[in-house]
């Protein structure tokens, strides 16, 4: 569900201008640590707030991994649609685009909607392993 239109105060424009500011998969102690360095004081609730207003109008993603802190990123329109990779031994998150994945999934949601009468929105596709450092780590 969608609220109305926010005010962007300063404060969320600094929010905002640190998940632009990078294609890793942050964190709101992430982003609070980040503003610090730079000597903006944003309270770690008021970050968790505005990540959740961001989400609920479709500015930033979530992405679980698994192990208990929801990461973000910036829905950045004209970046090509993509999935993750996540390694189960260092968190280390990875994007991933495939183009059969891809004509799958329109064929998939045009099945469904066929079948059930349910428009599909979005959708997240994780998948889970060892990256390929952790798997050399094993090795050695």
């Amino acid at each position: 569900m969608r609220k109305k239109n926010f005010k962007i105060t300063k404060k969320r424009q600094h929010i905002l201008e640190v998940l632009k500011g990078t294609d890793e998969h942050l964190s709101a102690e992430d982003i609070y640590f980040i503003l610090k360095r730079k000597n903006i004081k944003v309270g770690l609730a008021t970050i968790y707030r505005t990540l959740d207003l961001f989400y609920q109008h479709g500015i930033v993603n979530k992405i679980n991994v698994g192990d208990g802190t929801v990461r973000y990123e910036y829905v950045d329109r004209k970046r090509v649609h993509h999935h993750h990779l996540i390694c189960i031994k260092c968190g280390k998150i990875m994007e991933y685009t495939d183009k059969k994945e891809e004509e799958f999934l329109k064929e998939l949601t045009k099945r469904i909607k066929d079948r059930y009468g349910f428009t599909v929105l979005s959708h997240e596709i994780y998948l889970y392993g060892i990256c390929n450092e952790c798997r050399e780590k094993e090795k050695s």
